[in-house]
């Protein structure tokens, strides 16, 4: 289960670059990149910097795009909670 999570955040990540570069195209690209590497290494910015790209460059739906970028993170601070909740109950 741990590596096909692993594949899928691999996946996202992917998808979070060309979104950005998609958006990001329109400056020098080399600038873009950078501007990429730089920023999206910060947890909630990458994120976010990847709803803006595919809700500008891609015309995807904001909510769409907002499911796609937040979700998967969403989804495993519920498992994080989940299970240290199981850990205290085993206690």
């Amino acid at each position: 289960m741990t590596t096909f999570l692993a594949i899928l955040y691999i996946i996202l990540g992917i998808v979070e670059f060309a979104a950005v570069m998609s958006w990001l195209s329109s400056m020098n690209f080399f600038l873009g990149f950078l501007l990429f590497i730089v920023l999206c290494q910060i947890p909630l910015v990458g994120p976010i910097l990847g709803i803006i790209g595919a809700v500008n460059a891609w015309g995807m739906n904001p909510v769409v795009a907002i499911l796609l970028f937040l979700g998967p993170h969403a989804l495993l601070l519920l498992g994080l909670v989940r299970s240290r909740r199981s850990r205290k109950e085993l206690s």
